[in-house]
């Protein structure tokens, strides 16, 4: 994994420690919530497909763009921006921990991520990496869904 620690800026603690007041329960219904409208929008009116490219503009901690991953294909990209650079930092590292383990992580560290502009088009370069070097670690499409 990667060494390099951002510091957290206002935006960033407030999103990621106090916006749900330690409440994990809360947490948990809220973003639930969050998740249903989401999927609603990404689905019947976004209607992204194989090959789009979604730009998630002020990306938080990647509630949309996550949920656009499996959306737009293996062709497709989402690219994540926001004005934190530590929030920006925090969705690579959900990327990578839910894409490589740590010894595959490594190997992603030292030959994709330095040709990827820090926090920009991170997470499909990894799946792309993955998708070349470890095909099975990839998960299927859910079903319901159009394969690519």
């Amino acid at each position: 994994m990667s060494t390099n620690i951002v510091p957290q800026d206002r935006w960033s603690r407030w999103l990621r420690k106090s916006r749900f007041g330690g409440d994990a329960d809360y947490a948990k219904e809220y973003l639930d919530k969050l998740r249903e409208v989401r999927d609603r929008v990404l689905d019947h009116r976004l209607k992204l497909g194989d090959g789009a490219v979604l730009l998630d503009v002020g990306a938080g901690d990647g509630l949309i763009g996550f949920g656009s991953l499996d959306r737009v294909g293996p062709t497709g990209r989402v690219i994540f921006s926001d004005v934190s650079r530590s929030l920006l930092e925090h969705c690579r590292s959900l990327a990578m921990a839910q894409i490589f383990t740590p010894e595959e992580a490594a190997r992603y560290e030292a030959h994709v991520r330095p040709r990827v502009e820090a926090g920009h088009g991170v997470v499909r370069e990894a799946v792309a990496y993955l998708a070349a070097t470890k095909p099975e670690r990839l998960a299927p499409m859910p079903p319901g869904r159009d394969g690519p």
